[in-house]
């Protein structure tokens, strides 16, 4: 028995078992993602918002086929500029992660993605020094003491509730070193 497929039009062999069958693939069962895709987005006059799942962080996902998800900004920049690089990443010129505008979009290594969120102050760990980095237990003041701290590593993590470790590497300069100012006598660089 010959049908024809309800999405593509394709004549495809069927029995008489499968008679019910409508589509000629797996591929025309689900709808084109670029249809689904479009359903999910709220045009504004500034962001293009994404409307489906979000992950933790307000990225769009979006499901694209039955092994993999992608991130709707992401598959936006795929449907109106092309392919990805594999070692780019797209990236907000609005930082608005659930936008989707594709004129708000542009590619960056991670070089670029780590200097754009620094300069747009969303940087968070390593990046910011002191008292910014919002890892940091300590303030800026409370370091330069415990640099100028003579006494032992271990009486002074006691005090401020913190590793030997951590109170010898703000000692070397190997963290902390922009909580320091000039006038405690070591030279800068």
């Amino acid at each position: 028995m010959i049908k024809l497929c309800e999405r593509c039009g394709t004549p495809f062999r069927i029995t008489p078992s499968r008679a019910r069958r409508r589509f000629c693939s797996q591929a025309c069962v689900v709808e084109p993602v670029a249809n689904r895709f479009w359903k999910f987005v709220n045009k504004s006059p500034n962001c293009w918002e994404w409307t489906g799942c979000r992950d933790e962080h307000g990225y769009g996902s979006l499901y694209v086929s039955s092994y993999r998800n992608e991130r709707a900004h992401r598959f936006s920049w795929i449907l109106h500029n092309g392919p990805v690089p594999d070692d780019l990443h797209v990236l907000h010129h609005c930082d608005n992660p659930p936008c989707i505008r594709p004129d708000h979009l542009f590619l960056g290594d991670r070089t670029t993605n780590a200097h754009d969120r620094h300069i747009k102050g969303r940087s968070r760990g390593g990046s910011l020094a002191g008292e910014l980095n919002g890892n940091a237990g300590l303030t800026n003041a409370q370091a330069e003491d415990i640099r100028k701290d003579h006494r032992s590593s271990y009486v002074i993590a006691r005090q401020y509730g913190i590793g030997k470790t951590t109170v010898n590497n703000i000692r070397s300069g190997r963290t902390w070193s922009g909580a320091l100012s000039p006038s405690d006598g070591r030279a800068t660089k």
